[in-house]
C-alpha cells in the first residue's frame, strides 16, 4: 500500500493547489524550459479574449487591448454533439456587450470560475473568442492557434468532460478513513484515510495509447496539450499539473515516483536542442497519435495540427506538405495502416498518412544513415488558405519520385485469403492496404516502388514497397499500401535461382 496525500471530494478545494503550482512555475521555473516570467505576460495576443469580470453580469468579449499586453488563461474540451452558444456573425455585437450566465454550458462556467479563482481575469475559449461562421476569421485564427495556446499563461484541461455541457467541477469519491488494529500506543488506535487511486496511466503513457479521458481522444487537443507552456487537468479523482520542469499530482504519486507525463516526453521546448532526424520522428510520432483522435469534420484535420507543423517548421525540415517534410519525404512515405479508414472528403494525397484516419505505425524510424535509392525530384501543394500549414487544395499535393520500381498485380493469398502483390512468377509481397480492398482490385495492375532498392530498413527485417495505382487521368499514381518482402525470403528465393529486377523510374503520386 502507497501512502499519498489526501484528495479532497470537492475539485473546488483543490484551487489553492493549482494557484501554488502555477506560481511555483512563474517564479522559479524560467530558466528550465517554461519560458516564463513573474508575471506571465505573453509576448503576442489572440485577436479576442472573455472579460470575466469578478460577477457573472460581467462577462464580455473584448477585441481592444490598447496595444497592450494581458496574462490570460485559454480552455483545452470537448464540444460533443449538442449544440451550446457559440460566437457568430450575428450575435457579435451582443457578446461584446455582455454574454448571459445562464447561456453559458457547464464546462465553460467552471472555467471561469477556476480563472477568477486563481486571480486571473481573461480567458480563451475558441468557440466564443472566434467567429465561427466567418470563414477568414477562422482561418486566422486557426493559423495562429501554436502562439494562442504557448502564449497562455495556463491552460485549463477538462480532462474527463465528454461535452461542453459535462462541467469538470464535480464531486469526487474523496477519503473514507477506519480504524486499524494498529495502534501508537496502548489507547491509540490509528485512524487511516484510504482513497481509491487515480488512474495515472493516462497521462504518463505515450500519446498514441487509447486515452480513458475524453479530451485525449479529441484531435483538436493533441497541439493544444503539447503547445501549452503549463495545464492543469481536471480529471475524475483529482486534479493534474504539467509544464515543461515538472508534472504533479495532489495524491503526490507524480512527484513521488519521478514519472514523466507523456507530454514531457515530447516537450516541444527542446526542439532547437535536438537533430533535424530526432525532430521529424518526433513529429511522426505525434502524427500518428493524432491521427487516431476523432474530429467532428474531416475537413479540419490539417487545420487541427497546423500549430503544431507552425511550431516543428525549420530549414532542416524543408517544406512542409500536407503533414509531411520534404527533406524526409522518402523516409515519411513509408508509413502502414494498422487500422483505418479514409478521410470522408479530400484531406491530403494518397501519399500523406493524413488521408487516413485510425490507427498507423512503420517498421523503422526515421534514421541518419538509412540509404534511399530513390530521388525526391518534386513535390508541391496548394493552400486553400493564407495559412501554409493549414488545409490544401483538392488534387494539388504531389510528389515526383524517381525509383527502382516494378510492375505487379494484387492477387489473393491461397492460403489465407490475404492479400498478396504478385512480383514476379515464383515471388509475392505482403500487402497491407491502406484500406479495406474492394473485390473489384483483385487483379488490378500495380507498380511496386522500392525507396531503399532490394535492401531491408534499419531494422534489417523488411524491404519495403510503396504500392501504387494509376490514378483516373491515367498519368499519375495513388497510394494503395505498402508492401513488404522479408529479406530471410528474398534470399531464400535469390538462392534458388529467383530474383526481383527492379527498372529506375519517375513517377509521381498525388
Amino acid at each position: 500500500m502507497n501512502v499519498g496525500q489526501q484528495v479532497p471530494s470537492d475539485p473546488r478545494l483543490s484551487i489553492f493547489r493549482s494557484r501554488t503550482w502555477l506560481r511555483n512555475c512563474l517564479q522559479h521555473h524560467h530558466k528550465t524550459g517554461c519560458n516564463s516570467n513573474p508575471k506571465g505576460i505573453p509576448q503576442s495576443m489572440p485577436k479576442r479574449l472573455l472579460f470575466l469580470g469578478n460577477t457573472q453580469n460581467q462577462i464580455r468579449l473584448v477585441d481592444d487591448f490598447d496595444g497592450g499586453m494581458i496574462p490570460y488563461l485559454a480552455l483545452s474540451y470537448c464540444w460533443g454533439t449538442s449544440q451550446y452558444l457559440i460566437t457568430t456573425s450575428h450575435n457579435y455585437e451582443q457578446q461584446r456587450r455582455n454574454i448571459r450566465w445562464s447561456s453559458l454550458p457547464a464546462t465553460y462556467r467552471d472555467a471561469i470560475e477556476f480563472t477568477r479563482a486563481i486571480g486571473y481575469r481573461y480567458l480563451w475559449i475558441d468557440a466564443l473568442c472566434i467567429i465561427q461562421d466567418d470563414k477568414e476569421d477562422w482561418n486566422h485564427e486557426a493559423s495562429h492557434m501554436a502562439d494562442i495556446y504557448s502564449e497562455a499563461v495556463l491552460v485549463i484541461s477538462a480532462a474527463n468532460a465528454n461535452h461542453v455541457g459535462f462541467g469538470f467541477f464535480h464531486e469526487r469519491l474523496g477519503s473514507r478513513s477506519f480504524k486499524n488494529k494498529l495502534k501508537r500506543g496502548p489507547d491509540e488506535p490509528t485512524h487511516v484515510l484510504v482513497q481509491e487511486p487515480t488512474i495515472h496511466s493516462n497521462i504518463i503513457g505515450n500519446p498514441g495509447i487509447e486515452e480513458q479521458w475524453p479530451v485525449f481522444r479529441r484531435a483538436w487537443t493533441l497541439q493544444e496539450r503539447m503547445l501549452a507552456t503549463r495545464l492543469v487537468h481536471f480529471t475524475t479523482g483529482e486534479i493534474i499539473w504539467e509544464c515543461a520542469s515538472m508534472c504533479a499530482c495532489e495524491c503526490g504519486h507524480l512527484e513521488a515516483t519521478n514519472a514523466v507525463t507523456s507530454r514531457r516526453r515530447y516537450d516541444l521546448s527542446s526542439l532547437d536542442r535536438i537533430s533535424d532526424t530526432e525532430r521529424a520522428n518526433l513529429w511522426d510520432e505525434l502524427g500518428f497519435s493524432y491521427q487516431n483522435r476523432l474530429i467532428t469534420q474531416d475537413k479540419d484535420r490539417l487545420s487541427a495540427l497546423s500549430g503544431l507543423a507552425h511550431r516543428f517548421q525549420n530549414d532542416g525540415l524543408g517544406q512542409y506538405l500536407a503533414g509531411f517534410w520534404s527533406n524526409f519525404a522518402i523516409s515519411m512515405l513509408l508509413w502502414e495502416v494498422k487500422k483505418g479508414r479514409k478521410a470522408t472528403e479530400y484531406i491530403a494525397p494518397s501519399w500523406s498518412w493524413a488521408s487516413i484516419h485510425g490507427r498507423l505505425a512503420r517498421n523503422d524510424s526515421i534514421e541518419p544513415n538509412d540509404r534511399f535509392d530513390a530521388i525526391l525530384e518534386d513535390c508541391g501543394s496548394e493552400p486553400a488558405t493564407t495559412d501554409p500549414y493549414g488545409p490544401i487544395l483538392e488534387g494539388s499535393g504531389y510528389v515526383t519520385l524517381s525509383s527502382p520500381c516494378i510492375d505487379g498485380m494484387i492477387v489473393r493469398s491461397d492460403r489465407n485469403g490475404h492479400p498478396m502483390v504478385q512480383l514476379t512468377t515464383e515471388i509475392q509481397a505482403f500487402l497491407v492496404s491502406d484500406v479495406h480492398l474492394k473485390q473489384t482490385q483483385i487483379g488490378a495492375r500495380v507498380k511496386c516502388l522500392f525507396p531503399r532498392g532490394l535492401e531491408a530498413g534499419p531494422s534489417g527485417q523488411y524491404i519495403e514497397a510503396l504500392v501504387l495505382i494509376v490514378s483516373r487521368n491515367m498519368q499519375d499514381y495513388e497510394r494503395v499500401g505498402i508492401a513488404h518482402v522479408q529479406k530471410y525470403s528474398l534470399k531464400n528465393h535469390q538462392d534458388h535461382g529467383h530474383d526481383i529486377r527492379l527498372v529506375t523510374q519517375t513517377v509521381k503520386i498525388c
